[in-house]
Parts: structure tokens; C-alpha cells; sequence
């Protein structure tokens, strides 16, 4: 992100606000490096800006939410279920970028789509220690507010793939913060059935980033899962991670 952003001597602004300056970005890069793929992932509040976020986009930064937009069950009942082909949306502004890289290098380099898994989402939304709060204090409504970003994750996932993206990765870093019960109570169920939908669609669903500790049910996703990636806070658990996720790899092999 920040390095074909820079290496195109763009600001971040423009990278996380024109799909056309993204897809140079990173072409760029393929035309520099020669890199085997290159992605749309930029940001994670595409989501939230088009459910209305008061939103900030710094010169260098990735832009965020200003304030939450889900903070009651009331603020949940008011929001829309965005449209990712409107052509004002942010949404409809990475499907561009993934386009446009599609058709130019396509058959020779694998473009890499982007989505956000609902409890990422659901961080982006409320803000990171709201939502870890809310699933103690109101299960409840994080389910509720999972289940309805579950549905725009999946036709933002679907949007892309019609545009001839052949891969999306699916981002869940926050799920590193959860423990293995909340992990298979709030994160995995949502992530099953985006999983399994797109999936249907995608040659591929890479790189949905958890700690070391859920990866042993991160398979459960889906059987076509590649690219586990790891949050950690050592480096010596690397070799765990890879321990872990060989395992999974095998057991994907097996079940196919």
C-alpha cells in the first residue's frame, strides 16, 4: 500500500481515493518489480464510509472513521444496506481499481481483491474498543450488527469477482484480540458464510490474518483457504504459526 503508493509519488490520499491512481500505483509496481501479484487492499473503513461515518482521509495516512456510527441497537435500525456498484461509493471505488488492473495485466499477474470479514468491520463501525466491550456487555447487538455486515461484506466480496477479480483477500486482523471462544462465537460463524459464498465464485479466499491460537479453526472456513498469516507479538511463535498452519494446509489437502 504506503510503498506503491510512494513509489508513484502520490499522496495516500489519492491512493485510498481514486480507484484509477490505486490500479497505477500498483501496476507500477508489477512494471518496477515484476511481483507476482498486486492488490486493492487499502483501507478498512470502505464499509463504514458508505454507511454514512463523518470520515477523515489525512494527506499520508489511511483514513478512519471520526466519531462511531453504531453506538445502540437504534443507530443499527437506521443504516441502509449500501449499494457497492454506486458509482459515489467508496466500495464501488475499489471494485474501479480492481478493474482496471484486471484488464491490464490480467493474464499474466494475479490481481488481488479486498474485503474486510464482519467483525473487522464491526471494529471499523463502532471503533475497536467499543465493539470488544459490546460483546460483554450486549452479545446480543453484536450479533445482530454482524449479521448485517455479514450480508454487505459478501456482496461487496461478489461485486468485485464480477469485475474479474480471480482472488480476494479477506482481512480479520482484529480477531487476533479475541480469545478462542469469542473467536468461534462472534468471528468464525460470519466468516464461514461470506466463505462460503464467495467461494463459489473465486478461484481463491486468501489471507484472513488471526493470531496463532484460532488458526487450527480458521480451516473450517472454507477447504480453498490459503495464505494463513499470523498477528503475533514474538517472533519465536513464527515457528508455531507455521506448525499450525502446515497442519491446516494438510487437513485442507485431505478434505478437498
Amino acid at each position: 500500500m504506503f510503498f506503491a503508493q510512494k513509489r508513484l509519488g502520490v499522496s495516500y490520499r489519492e491512493f485510498a481515493t481514486n480507484g484509477y491512481v490505486m490500479a497505477e500505483a500498483q501496476l507500477n509496481i508489477r512494471d518496477t518489480f515484476g511481483v507476482d501479484a498486486i492488490t486493492a487492499c487499502s483501507d478498512a473503513f470502505r464499509i463504514t464510509a458508505d454507511l454514512g461515518a463523518d470520515m477523515v482521509f489525512p494527506e499520508n495516512q489511511t483514513p478512519f472513521a471520526a466519531s462511531p456510527l453504531v453506538v445502540s441497537r437504534g443507530d443499527l435500525n437506521k443504516l441502509a444496506h449500501p449499494d457497492p456498484f454506486d458509482p459515489k461509493s467508496r466500495m464501488n471505488d475499489r471494485i474501479r481499481a480492481t478493474q482496471e488492473m484486471v484488464r491490464a495485466v490480467g493474464d499474466t499477474c494475479l490481481v488481488l481483491g479486498w474485503v474486510d470479514m464482519p467483525l473487522a468491520e464491526a471494529c471499523s463501525v463502532c471503533g475497536v474498543s467499543a465493539f470488544m466491550l459490546m460483546l460483554y456487555d450486549d452479545p446480543l447487538l453484536a450479533h445482530q450488527l454482524l449479521e448485517y455486515l455479514t450480508s454487505i461484506v459478501i456482496d461487496f466480496c461478489l461485486a468485485q469477482l464480477a469485475v474479474g477479480t480471480p482472488m480476494i483477500g479477506a482481512g480479520d486482523a482484529a480477531a487476533s484480540l479475541l480469545s478462542p471462544k469469542l473467536y468461534r462465537e462472534f468471528a468464525l460463524p460470519y466468516e464461514q458464510r461470506d466463505a462460503a459464498l464467495c467461494i463459489k465464485r473465486a478461484e481463491w479466499l486468501s489471507c484472513i490474518s488471526v493470531a496463532t491460537r484460532h488458526i487450527s479453526w480458521m480451516i473450517w472456513c472454507t477447504r480453498e483457504l490459503i495464505c494463513l498469516m499470523s498477528i503475533t507479538r514474538s517472533i519465536f511463535l513464527w515457528l508455531d504459526v507455521f506448525t499450525a498452519g502446515r497442519k491446516c494446509v494438510s487437513k485442507a489437502i485431505s478434505i478437498r
